[in-house]
């Protein structure tokens, strides 16, 4: 019959066994997690169509003003790399400074508003997937958070309220007609809003003129 001694050693040893084992197994798949890149999340595509977010909103807001008195409509498209730019000026003005690593992609009909985050010496992409719908009422232009993925994980839909409220903010749309007064008046005035293979295409009218939610669904 084994001794209280080497019965407590044996437990012992099964436990530093079991916490190595789940240690590894827990470090492994940080490990590989840290190497996987969630969907979506590729380097943004197309020219920007300015280098700050003040330039592509000035640039916008001339746009809009030389189509509006043709047809009472007019077309604003966002590249990847203009949403990209838009979405840091919000992180810029954060107190923790800008995000160098936050960037703005369209896939799957979505927005991926992504950025690193560190776990220990891992530095793992989080993704926030965004789709865009127009109201019924008015013609608001609104980003609905659907999913989070960090690495190859994805966050159960409970959590993505609370975890995806910092990704939330840096929405490149709102931050469009939010940052201008020129382009303020125009958040009550969106005909729809379209995501692109390689951006987002938003339509506008004039004060006055009846909205077109169909522009949308023609040659983006």
């Amino acid at each position: 019959m084994a001794s209280r001694t080497a019965q407590r050693g044996s437990i012992r040893g099964c436990c530093c066994g079991t916490l190595l084992a789940a240690i590894l197994l827990i470090g492994g798949f940080l490990f590989w997690n840290a190497h996987t890149t969630p969907s979506g999340v590729t380097p943004p595509t197309g020219p920007s169509t300015a280098a700050t977010a003040a330039g592509i909103i000035a640039a916008v807001g001339s746009s809009v003003q030389s189509q509006l008195p043709n047809t009472g409509h007019a077309r604003i498209v966002l590249t990847e790399s203009d949403l990209t730019v838009l979405a840091q000026s919000v992180s810029a003005a954060s107190p923790s400074g800008m995000d160098s690593s936050l960037q703005v992609t369209t896939w799957d009909g979505k927005i991926v508003i992504a950025d690193v985050i560190h776990i220990g010496p891992l530095g793992i992409w989080r993704a926030g997937y965004f789709t865009l719908s127009s109201g019924e009422t008015l013609p608001l232009v609104t980003p609905t958070l659907t999913a989070i993925r960090v690495g190859n994980f994805s966050v159960p839909s409970g959590l993505v309220a609370l975890l995806g409220s910092a990704i939330a903010k840096s929405d490149p749309v709102a931050t469009l007609f939010q940052s201008s007064t020129s382009l303020a008046s125009f958040s009550q005035s969106l005909d729809c809003a379209a995501v692109t293979p390689n951006g987002v295409v938003l339509w506008v009218h004039a004060p006055r003129v009846a909205a077109l939610p169909g522009l949308c669904s023609g040659k983006q």
